[in-house]
C-alpha cells in the first residue's frame, strides 16, 4: 500500500471515531467537518500541485461561514465511508449564494489542466510498480 493509500485508512478511522464519540457536539460538529473538508482541499491542491479543486476547497470554507451568518444548522452526515455536514434551515437568498459560489468553484476545475507529468513516464500505482517483462520475439509456426 502507497503512503496515501495509509492516510485514507487513518482519515477513515478517524471519521468513524467523530461520528461515534462526538454526537452531542451536533450544532458545531457539522461546521467543523465541513470547514476541515475545505482545508484539507487547499492543502491537498497545493501539495499535489493541482490547483483544480483549489474552488472547491475554498467554497466549503465559504459555505461554513455564510451558513454561520445567516444562524443556520449543520448536523453531522455519516455514510458507510464518508463523513460530512449536512446544512438545513438556511434563507433562499443564502442558498442562491451558495449556488452561484458552487458555481464558480467549479470554473477552475474546468478552465486549468491537470500538472504535467515532468519525468516523462506513467505514475506508478498498484498495478505498474513492478517493471514490464519484455515478452520473447514471435517466431513463425514451423511447416
Amino acid at each position: 500500500m502507497s503512503v496515501w493509500n495509509w492516510i485514507q485508512v487513518a482519515v477513515a478511522i478517524i471519521a468513524a471515531l467523530i461520528a461515534t464519540f462526538a454526537k452531542g457536539m451536533n450544532k458545531w460538529l457539522g461546521f467543523i467537518l465541513i470547514v476541515g473538508a475545505g482545508v484539507l482541499m487547499i492543502i491537498m491542491s497545493i501539495v499535489s500541485k493541482d490547483y483544480r479543486f483549489l474552488g472547491l476547497g475554498i467554497f466549503a470554507i465559504l459555505l461554513a461561514i455564510l451558513a454561520l451568518i445567516v444562524s443556520a444548522t449543520m448536523e453531522p452526515a455519516a455514510d458507510d465511508d464518508t463523513l460530512g455536514g449536512q446544512v438545513s434551515n438556511m434563507p433562499a437568498w443564502a442558498w442562491i449564494v451558495s449556488v452561484v459560489l458552487f458555481i464558480g468553484a467549479l470554473v477552475p476545475a474546468f478552465i486549468l489542466k491537470a500538472p504535467p507529468n515532468t519525468s516523462g513516464q506513467i505514475p506508478p500505482t498498484s498495478q505498474t510498480g513492478e517493471p514490464l517483462k519484455k515478452a520473447p520475439p514471435k517466431t513463425p509456426p514451423k511447416r
